[in-house]
């Protein structure tokens, strides 16, 4: 009944999924005191800035990360069902990025990976974009610039830079012009803050701090919990069915633009990936950026999946996983 609930016309399928939010953030909002929010020292100054404000504030801190999640839920539908990716009467994927958003507490705080998840929400948006526009290396420049606002956040999105570059080749669109810029976009976010930082007499200091902050194959010596080795299971499992049935089915019936837009996830998925290898902090919450293109994918999948049994089969399955880590947690399941 959840699936087919969220692809209708039903005006009041937004309620609903403020409500269904609500549920998956329950535990956040009853049980906020027993969690321990992750509060790193990150060389992202954007982010130390808002770090700086609701640090310690714990019910603060999970409201307003709700209240992003539910906002950029609505934003990331948009962008799906406008662009053609989805029937426009679908909330899927609004639906998958609230789920997956709220799947372990250690989403719940306001981290890095959440406030660079709007500005590379947008510049998707951009680079879905380029296909049709005229201008097509002003919007080129923008999405490096948003690129490139995000890091300033985040430092490890740096990374999608290189995804910019693999969007334009899918597009055609790689020229000594595209690559100018897009770069050009893309560092002027640093300019400005170097210009700052050394306006203060702390440029030094600051790129000090951040080459310190990175090193390589630090995700593989982090020991995670059984729940999580589940999660992820689930979703690598079922993920390669999804992206199976997507590209062969589904896709190979759609006009070129399509076909274009959906290969740009599947490289936005392969950078999301590469990313992971320049992590020093916050891997769970890192996920929250994965969930940008697996959301739609995931959607997709369900809604071609003929039967509805198993539509509601594979989301009660997601549930129950979750609903387990989350008593894991609470400390009313000890065994795991």
């Amino acid at each position: 009944m959840i699936v087919r609930k969220f692809i209708s016309d039903n005006h009041l399928i937004p309620a609903y999924l403020v409500i269904w939010a609500l549920l998956i953030w329950s535990d956040g909002f009853l049980f906020y005191k027993y969690y321990e929010f992750q509060v790193v020292e990150n060389p992202a100054p954007f982010y130390n800035l808002i770090n700086l404000i609701f640090s310690g504030t714990y019910l603060i801190n999970v409201l307003v990360a709700f209240i992003i999640v539910v906002v950029q839920a609505f934003i990331l539908n948009n962008l799906f069902t406008s662009k053609g990716l989805l029937e426009r009467n679908s909330f899927l994927p609004a639906l998958f990025y609230i789920t997956f958003m709220g799947y372990t507490s250690q989403m719940f705080g306001i981290t890095p990976a959440l406030f660079a998840n709007f500005f590379i929400i947008i510049a998707l948006d951009k680079i879905f974009d380029v296909y049709n526009e005229e201008e097509v290396f002003l919007e080129v420049f923008n999405s490096g610039l948003l690129l490139g606002m995000a890091t300033l956040f985040y430092l490890p999105v740096f990374v999608f830079y290189i995804f910019l570059l693999i969007a334009l080749a899918v597009y055609f669109l790689v020229s000594l012009r595209g690559v100018l810029a897009s770069l050009l976009g893309f560092i002027t976010p640093a300019l400005f803050t170097g210009v700052y930082y050394y306006l203060i007499d702390k440029l030094e200091y600051n790129v000090i701090l951040i080459f310190s902050e990175f090193s390589v194959f630090e995700v593989f010596y982090i020991e995670f919990s059984i729940f999580h080795y589940i999660f992820w299971i689930f979703v690598l499992f079922f993920g390669i069915i999804a992206f199976i049935k997507v590209f062969v089915n589904y896709v190979s019936g759609k006009p070129v633009r399509i076909r274009k837009r959906f290969s740009v996830l599947l490289y936005f998925i392969f950078i999301t990936v590469i990313s992971y290898l320049f992590i020093q902090d916050f891997f769970i919450e890192h996920f929250a950026i994965l969930v940008i293109a697996i959301s739609p994918v995931f959607a997709v999948f369900l809604q071609e999946i003929r039967r509805k049994f198993w539509k509601e089969a594979i989301f009660t399955v997601l549930i129950l996983i979750i609903l387990l880590g989350k008593l894991m947690h609470l400390g009313y399941i000890n065994f795991l």
